[in-house]
């Protein structure tokens, strides 16, 4: 069996980002500005930040503070 000859098809719904919560607005002005990125919704839940940016069919996800769930060290 060769690989090349078999074909593989997926689909996603939004890929998910982790950024600082520092950086957040940063990235989101980044994604709108140089890849045309518009803010679709932006909320907030358990100490998390969510951001869906979307452009076309495309959604990217980005979360500001997940990482920091166990405070600080």
């Amino acid at each position: 069996m060769i690989l090349a000859d078999m074909t593989f098809t997926f689909s996603h719904d939004h890929v998910g980002i982790t950024v600082t919560v520092a950086d957040l607005d940063a990235t989101v002005a980044w994604y709108s500005r140089n890849l045309g990125f518009a803010v679709d919704q932006r909320f907030e839940s358990h100490g998390t930040t969510f951001v869906y940016l979307t452009a076309g069919d495309v959604k990217i996800e980005l979360l500001a503070g997940a990482s920091n769930r166990g405070g600080e060290p």
